[in-house]
């Protein structure tokens, strides 16, 4: 499924080049287009944006000026391990 192959990009790339925000999360210096994250999971960017708005709903991530912003860490892990 899109959203866990996402989720799992999303904390490769924390884990290479995230740095702590100010509001003690995390985010990823450079900012991402749907497209190219589509590219790294094997996705469309429709199917990457719904994905977004999933990991978003669930308080994982945030989106700001085109950089994510993650809240939660674990719960974007857990989404992550999740099987389809």
């Amino acid at each position: 499924e899109v959203v866990t192959r996402l989720a799992g990009q999303v904390l490769r790339l924390l884990e290479d080049e995230g740095v702590v925000d100010r509001r003690g999360g995390y985010r990823l210096p450079a900012a991402y287009t749907h497209e190219e994250l589509g590219a790294m999971v094997g996705a469309n960017r429709v199917a990457v944006t719904r994905a977004f708005g999933r990991l978003q709903d669930e308080g994982a991530v945030e989106l700001r000026r085109r950089v994510i912003h993650v809240g939660d860490r674990e719960a974007l892990r857990r989404i992550a391990e999740q099987r389809s």
